[in-house]
């Protein structure tokens, strides 16, 4: 439970600028040449361009303003360790209890979570990582809550099925918001905003709790909808849009708040509750059918990655990589479901303009990502990324000489991927693609020949 929003922009943080990478170039007099820039359409894509750039350039400048670290007096320290302890006890038994009725796991079960050991180790670091002031009982319900949830989401519980991941996940959710009252009625008249933006962790425990339940109700639409052949009702859509709504409202209400305190666990992880909040609005994007509706939960699914890479720009790589793909996503949707086919006869229609616009956004981002990989560490997702925005905007270009040049690119790239993981198994239309470019290109230099 960490993190807060960003406040406000001091000055613009330093960054590398994207540096060119070398390319591979069979036919070098073909690959220094350019489209004209007289082109209308090339134009208009260099306008998105240097869109796409200011506000990358914008979001990387926006830092989070920090915020002040509480620390708990010692008879805090005394009353929170009393609570965990009580607390600790109750859940070695609930788990005990468990351990009778599950199976222990295995191989089969993958990459798991176990539940915690409620040891004293636990309680030792719960409380070294407790940056609020300490109510006794409200926090008492809220700590209930918080293992309920560790205990709801680790192996223990998941081998005894969905049913009982529900039931742990409710009861939590029970509990928390228990002790959003407790604590309301014990601040009293106090409790205004800036006085419960102290208390952070109470909504944000309930927003990890809706998180869960709204990726259920998401598994859930997915399931209905792969197995039937038919769409899943609008009740269980709209139950989808409520859950994902409350999510993001409670942990923007959560994370505002919390203390970003250097070289601790809640440092290191406060990507992952971003990154975690994202995955949510990225799968609720994909089960939308709506233009619109995609739009608008892509939109907010790019909202969040930047909130992430304001509060921390660690994780920049994953960000931006990640920011490329929901473009590239929305983009790809528009191209595969156009309203009234207005694709087939390319026209400068609002929707053909949302399209080149998220495709090169897609693109530029590609780009950046795969230069700042070069110092933090080459991966072939980070080529791939590349590869598809450039095929992708061979398939949003009217001019022939654009998607000529974004193929050319395309297939240079596609032998650099090759070249840097010789054991990674390349996408056969990958391949294919890179093949026929060169066969075009060597048609090109005989036809230039004679």
């Amino acid at each position: 439970m960490r993190g807060r929003l960003p406040a406000a922009p001091p000055p613009p943080l330093p960054l590398p600028l994207p540096s060119p990478l070398p390319l591979l170039s069979a036919y070098p007099n073909l690959a220094t040449s350019a489209v004209s820039s007289s082109c209308p359409e090339q134009i208009c894509l260099q306008e998105f361009e240097l869109e796409a750039e200011e506000h990358l350039a914008k979001v990387l400048a926006f830092t989070s303003a920090p915020v002040p670290t509480y620390t708990l007096t010692l008879r805090e320290q005394k009353d929170l360790l009393e609570v965990t302890i009580i607390v600790s006890r109750d859940m070695q038994k609930l788990q005990s209890g468990l351990a009778q009725a599950g199976r222990p796991p295995d191989e089969r079960d993958g990459d798991y979570t176990p539940a915690p050991d409620w040891d004293r180790e636990f309680l030792d670091a719960l409380v070294q990582q407790w940056h609020e002031p300490v109510c006794i009982t409200p926090d008492y319900y809220l700590l209930r809550s918080m293992c309920l949830y560790a205990l709801g989401t680790s192996i223990q519980v998941s081998v005894l099925g969905k049913e009982h991941v529900k039931r742990y996940l409710s009861m939590a959710m029970t509990l928390a918001q228990k002790a959003l009252v407790e604590l309301q009625t014990v601040i009293g008249d106090n409790g205004n905003d800036q006085v419960l933006d102290r208390y952070w962790r109470y909504h944000t425990i309930i927003a990890y709790i809706e998180q869960k339940q709204a990726m259920a109700i998401i598994q859930e639409i997915k399931d209905y909808e792969q197995w039937t052949g038919l769409d899943a009702s609008e009740e269980l859509y709209k139950r989808a849009e409520s859950m994902v709504f409350q999510a993001k409202r409670s942990f923007r209400r959560g994370m505002r708040c919390y203390p970003f305190v250097p070289g601790t666990e809640s440092a290191l992880s406060k990507a992952q509750d971003w990154g975690n909040l994202a995955a949510m609005t990225e799968s609720y994007t994909n089960i939308l059918r709506d233009l619109q509706d995609r739009k608008a939960a892509t939109m907010q699914t790019i909202q969040v990655l930047e909130g992430g890479l304001s509060e921390d720009h660690g994780p920049i790589l994953d960000y931006i990589t990640r920011i490329s793909k929901a473009h590239l996503s929305l983009a790809e949707w528009i191209y595969d479901h156009p309203e009234d086919r207005p694709l087939l006869v390319p026209k400068r229609t609002s929707l053909f303009v949302d399209m080149q616009r998220s495709a090169v956004t897609a693109l530029h981002y590609a780009r950046r990502a795969l230069s700042l990989a070069m110092n933090r560490g080459l991966h072939p997702r980070h080529f791939c990324q590349l590869i598809d925005s450039l095929y992708l905007m061979t398939l949003v270009c009217v001019t022939p000489d654009l998607i000529h040049a974004y193929s050319r690119e395309a297939a240079k790239w596609v032998k650099q991927l090759g070249a840097a993981f010789p054991l990674h198994m390349i996408d056969p239309s990958y391949l294919r693609a890179s093949r026929l470019m060169a066969a075009k290109d060597q048609a090109m230099q005989a036809l230039a020949a004679t």
